[in-house]
C-alpha cells in the first residue's frame, strides 16, 4: 500500500496536494485540485506523447518459397471465382504478367471441334458443287 509520502510525491507534478489524518479506526485523505480552462490547459500541461514509442510498421515480405508455402496452407480457403482474392483472379493476373491467355482443355476441345465441323462443311460444300457441275456438263 502506497504511503502518504507517496501519493503526494506522486499527484504534485499535477498541482494535487493530498494531506492525510490517521485515527485509530478512521483515516481521511483530503485532495485539492486545480481546474485549468479551455484555453490554460495546453499552455500548462503538456499534451503531447513522450513517453509511447509510436508503433512499428509491419514489413513482412514473405520469400518465394514462403509464399507458396502460404498459398499450399490456404489453397482450398480461397474462393474459386471472384473479382479479387480467387483462384480466378491468380489465373488472370499471371497471364497478363507471362503475356497468355489460359485455354482449359474443354476450350481447346470445342476449338477442335470447330475445325473439324468447318472441315466438314467444306467437303459437304464442295460435293454439292461437284455433284452440280456433273449433272450440267
Amino acid at each position: 500500500m502506497a504511503s502518504v509520502y507517496d501519493l503526494n510525491s506522486q499527484f504534485s507534478s499535477l498541482g494535487t496536494g493530498i494531506g492525510s489524518t490517521n485515527t485509530p479506526d478512521t483515516q481521511t485523505i483530503q485532495m485539492s485540485k486545480e481546474v485549468y480552462g479551455k484555453i490554460t490547459f495546453p499552455r500548462v500541461i503538456d499534451t503531447e506523447f513522450t513517453e509511447f514509442v509510436s508503433p512499428a510498421t509491419s514489413s513482412f515480405e514473405p520469400t518465394v518459397p514462403e509464399f507458396f508455402q502460404f498459398y499450399e496452407d490456404l489453397f482450398y480457403q480461397i474462393p474459386v471465382e471472384g473479382e479479387v482474392n480467387s483462384h480466378e483472379y491468380l489465373v488472370k493476373r499471371s497471364s497478363e504478367y507471362i503475356g497468355e491467355t489460359v485455354q482449359n482443355d474443354e476450350i481447346n476441345a470445342l476449338l477442335e471441334e470447330i475445325n473439324t465441323l468447318r472441315q466438314d462443311l467444306l467437303d459437304a460444300n464442295q460435293t454439292i458443287v461437284d455433284l452440280s457441275s456433273n449433272s450440267i456438263a
